[in-house]
């Protein structure tokens, strides 16, 4: 999958960096893996490869909504 933050600002000066890491670039790539499940705002620009396979490939997508659980 890849993920590009398109929020402007992160675009314009970017922080000094030690050494790039999926988690401080702009655009990076995700390598699919079994059993595992990833979960990001909506508004991030995301996508996947074409699918060249012989097999099915099966995409899953969703809202979802953090609430805070009511006590009582």
């Amino acid at each position: 999958m890849l993920v590009k933050d398109p929020r402007p600002a992160r675009w314009m000066v970017p922080a000094p960096l030690r050494e790039n890491r999926a988690e401080n670039t702009l655009i990076t790539t995700l390598p699919p893996e079994e059993g595992k499940l990833l979960m990001f705002p909506a508004w991030l620009d995301h996508g996947v490869a074409q699918h060249h396979a012989e097999t099915d490939r099966i995409s899953m997508s969703y809202n979802f909504e953090l609430r805070q659980k009511n006590p009582g």
